[in-house]
């Protein structure tokens, strides 16, 4: 393999140094540099904050419970905000398996704890509204004098 010889002058103009360079030809120019080293390890390092792992969601599910009465739904939340962190801390560790059948829990039970509050409240709401019908029914028109 032959390469052009290319000639440049160095230093100011008008002097005679010239200065020779063996050099290939430019093809496809990339800003990428190779670099070749011994086999090794390989060794990946993860920076990634852990997931919260619908933990968020099971704490605002259980503090929305709380604060409508449907306390039975927080048999579900309870648990599920502790099955979050138990998937987060098998992230770290790397228990990919373990945290994914935490995390599992953890929405299934946010889920359960969901419909038993929705339907909860609704019960709630409708029991409130038949009182208040009966209440009115019974009241009779002819005992205001």
């Amino acid at each position: 393999m032959s390469y052009d010889t290319q000639s440049y002058e160095v230093g100011p103009p008008g002097a005679f140094t010239h200065a020779y360079t063996d050099t290939p030809p430019i093809q496809n120019q990339t800003n990428s540099n190779v670099i070749t080293v011994q086999p090794s390890e390989t060794v990946y390092v993860q920076n990634i904050k852990p997931g919260d792992h619908y933990l968020i969601l099971s704490v605002v599910l259980s503090i929305v419970c709380f604060l409508f009465g449907s306390w039975c739904a927080l048999c579900c939340t309870v648990p599920a905000i502790f099955y979050a962190m138990k998937a987060r801390d098998a992230e770290v560790q790397g228990d990919r398996e373990s945290m994914r059948k935490n995390r599992q829990s953890a929405l299934v039970l946010n889920i359960i704890g969901f419909v038993a509050g929705l339907i909860l409240t609704i019960l709630a709401v409708v029991s409130l509204v038949l009182r208040i019908q009966n209440a009115e029914s019974n009241e009779d028109p002819t005992d205001d004098y």
